[in-house]
């Protein structure tokens, strides 16, 4: 055999043997872009009357729910004639429990504004709301401490703007720097008692994970001393006696005569 076909044929069985069955692998997947979260739509329910958003309080959308509460909350028309006439036409259980909480919020609200204005000196601001600190580290939204909403304080500005679970990270432009939780409370104090009654407060508050900016007039800090009293509930401040027994005598008022829901009706004992 010639030497150098001899040679070829050597070097043709020292090559490695190719696989011709089994496919090239394919690359790798792209990886997906990470996308954050989208913020939940805003449910608008501007300028609806005030009959219309009380409908809304027995919708089957949790979020429309809490939105016409809301906007019932924050309408100052509204007094004891309209919502007696508003629990009239309930049809749920939910929908008369919201008006209640709604009405106490009014009929409170109407005998601080009038403490408000028999005050010789009106003092530093109050909003209505107890909270707890959030500890550097511990805070989903930001790198610094903030404070978490517990309980809001019908009559006053708290409960209309705020609400529980909440969580502050900036007050009148200033952000929480504090890194202790003694440290933090004093920050939210403040930060409110630097401003006198009536004025503005600003607040940054994350609300479900979604970013907002609040706006509001501040109250009385000495009208929330006098309308609420510590409590042994924690994170809540207890009606005082007086305004207590006000409210309630005006809701056996609101629900005379209201027939009785069957669920607010205990079941017998077999």
């Amino acid at each position: 055999m010639d030497r150098t076909l001899l040679s070829l044929l050597v070097t043709m069985l020292a090559l490695p043997a190719v696989a011709q069955d089994e496919p090239a692998p394919k690359p790798p997947p792209p990886k997906a872009p990470e996308v954050e979260p989208e913020a939940p739509a805003r449910i608008d329910l501007e300028g609806k009357p005030s009959d219309e958003l009380a409908v809304l309080l027995g919708d089957i959308d949790f979020e429309v729910r809490q939105e016409a509460m809301a906007r019932l909350v924050a309408d100052d028309t509204l007094d004891e004639l309209v919502l007696r006439e508003l629990l009239v036409k309930a049809e749920t259980v939910e929908q008369r429990e919201r008006l209640l909480i709604i009405a106490e919020h009014h009929v409170i609200r109407e005998l601080r504004e009038q403490f408000e204005a028999d005050l010789a000196f009106i003092g530093t601001a109050g909003v209505g709301f107890t909270y707890h600190a959030i500890e550097p580290g511990l805070n989903p939204h930001t790198e610094r401490g903030a404070s978490v909403v517990t309980h809001t304080m019908p009559g006053f500005p708290g409960f209309v703007h705020l609400r529980p679970g909440d969580v502050i990270v900036e007050i009148n432009e200033i952000p929480c720097f504090s890194r202790d939780e003694n440290s933090i409370q004093i920050w939210v104090q403040r930060s409110i008692s630097r401003q006198n009654a009536g004025s503005r407060i600003t607040m940054v508050v994350y609300r479900r994970g979604v970013e907002m900016k609040l706006d509001f007039s501040a109250s009385s800090i000495t009208a929330l001393n006098h309308f609420y009293q510590p409590s042994s509930d924690w994170g809540r401040s207890r009606l005082a006696r007086d305004y207590r027994e006000h409210w309630e005598g005006v809701r056996e008022r609101l629900l005379a005569g209201l027939p009785v829901q069957d669920s607010l009706v205990p079941e017998p004992v077999e």
